[in-house]
């Protein structure tokens, strides 16, 4: 490599050229090479310009989607923060009634952010969300079920058939397998 000092630049190479060894149509292309160059190099300076420029006015990846800054947004930390501020309004939009897909483009639009990954994020949430609600019903039928409780009284309490109260149990002990006390797996109430 060159020390710090030497490494050229565009505006201070030179090439040198024997002339003697090019006919006409190669010096015409070497000079329209050259010229390529010459023009992808004033490009860049001017795209690095334009972008130092956007910078300084506020205009960010965010903003990119709808062209300019939007003002009532605050700049997101990142794109997690925004995408989950996106999927909460999203959230409270439909819960007020508001259809999903209008939901989801409308937030899109006022964010700036992508309406198919907010879709993705959102139909995501929902699954989580009653992923965690089937959880929470499946332990508090394994605590009615210890408390003595028949499987048709869970059904009708938790609005599931009898075979379904058997099925969850049977598939919550099998998950989690009772404890063991002196290797036995009978578990005695006092």
């Amino acid at each position: 490599m060159f020390p710090k000092s030497d490494i050229p630049t565009v505006s201070s190479m030179v090439f040198e050229i024997d002339l003697g060894e090019f006919n006409a149509d190669q010096f015409h292309a070497l000079a329209t090479y050259f010229s390529s160059l010459a023009h992808f190099f004033a490009r860049l300076a001017a795209e690095r310009f334009k972008a130092d420029e956007d910078n300084a006015n506020g205009y960010t990846w965010q903003t990119a989607a709808i062209g300019r800054p939007h003002p009532t947004v605050p700049p997101p930390s990142s794109y997690r923060a925004i995408m989950t501020q996106a999927v909460a309004m999203t959230q409270k939009a439909v819960a007020g009634g508001a259809d999903q897909v209008r939901a989801i483009a409308e937030t899109a639009k006022a964010l700036g952010v992508n309406p198919d990954g907010l879709g993705v994020l959102f139909k995501n949430e929902q699954m989580r969300h009653a992923n965690t609600v089937r959880q929470r019903r499946n332990i508090a039928i394994m605590k009615a079920a210890g408390r003595g409780w028949n499987n048709k009284e869970i059904g009708q309490r938790y609005g599931l058939a009898e075979n379904s109260v058997s099925r969850i149990i049977r598939q919550m002990l099998e998950k989690n397998p009772p404890a063991t006390v002196g290797g036995s797996t009978d578990v005695q109430s006092t």
